[in-house]
């Protein structure tokens, strides 16, 4: 395989923008896995809900759901076969990141690949619809109070604290 220069973008007479002129960022997704690409594909062909992919729903953590819906709070999570999905870390870690989802008012639907397959995506992506559809527009919990914490800005604090 032949690598190829890169040419500076002076170098080609026909280029009319400048090198320090920025292009408009590409709307491309980042997916996961091919379930998570195979889903988002068929659920834009079949409806015009948006869906928020790798949406970062904790003020603090890092953590992330396959895809939100974010009007209804509703998550969307595809369980593939990874070593995260298998590992005992790896569930406590997932049960962690839900188990904090649900204190801030999110729900949660759990897809597999057998949901994903080509005999029943169709269906899938209808139960799902019907399920967004027929919830009304959510409004944040900032977290509910649990035993010797009363504020959100305690929560938050003792999450930093633990980091």
């Amino acid at each position: 395989m032949v690598r190829r220069k890169r040419r500076h973008p002076k170098a080609n007479p026909l280029h009319t923008e400048t090198p320090h002129q920025s292009r408009p960022p590409r709307q491309t997704h980042r997916y996961d896995s091919k379930l998570e690409s195979t889903f988002h594909n068929h659920w834009k062909k079949t409806t015009t809900i948006p869906l928020v992919t790798q949406h970062q729903f904790h003020p603090i953590r890092k953590w992330r759901f396959d895809f939100a819906h974010i009007p209804t709070l509703t998550a969307i999570e595809i369980q593939g076969f990874g070593e995260g999905h298998t590992s005992y870390q790896g569930m406590a870690s997932d049960y962690n990141k839900h188990n904090e989802a649900v204190r801030f008012g999110w729900t949660f639907i759990y897809l597999m690949s057998h949901d994903l397959s080509e005999h029943k995506i169709d269906k899938t992506v209808n139960y799902i619809i019907s399920i967004i559809s027929n919830r009304p527009p959510a409004v944040p919990n900032k977290v509910r109070p649990t035993p010797g914490r009363t504020s959100y800005e305690e929560i938050v604090n003792s999450i930093r604290n633990l980091e």
